[in-house]
């Protein structure tokens, strides 16, 4: 009869330990998980500021004209628009480099030799 009651409390206390693991690993993933959500709380709070910088200058006239003058073509009464012809230079496309590799077969034998 002992040895049932010892063998119970061995198996409990097992289970115990299990259990107790297993709450400490998931508190542990927790903890990484708020550290990754603070994280992105600061880099959303640091685009948050910018997007306020940019409602705020977007309020002036001076944005307000830029804006006319680049998207809508607009100019201001008596203004004179200078429209410069294509020179016909062209811009030089770079040329793509293709790198043919050796089998991996090849450069093993090249590696031992």
């Amino acid at each position: 009869m002992k040895k049932t009651w010892f063998i119970l409390a061995i198996l409990f206390s097992l289970y115990l330990i299990v259990s107790l693991s297993r709450s400490i690993w998931q508190l542990y993933k927790a903890g990484d998980q708020v550290f990754e959500a603070e994280k992105i709380k600061i880099t959303e709070e640091k685009i948050n500021e910018e997007l306020k910088r940019e409602l705020e200058a977007s309020k002036s006239g001076d944005f307000v004209e830029k804006a006319a003058r680049d998207k809508l073509n607009m100019v201001r009464p008596n203004e004179v628009v200078l429209i410069v012809p294509d020179t016909g230079v062209k811009k030089e496309k770079k040329e793509e480099v293709l790198v043919i590799q050796e089998p991996n077969l090849r450069q093993w034998v090249r590696l031992f030799e």
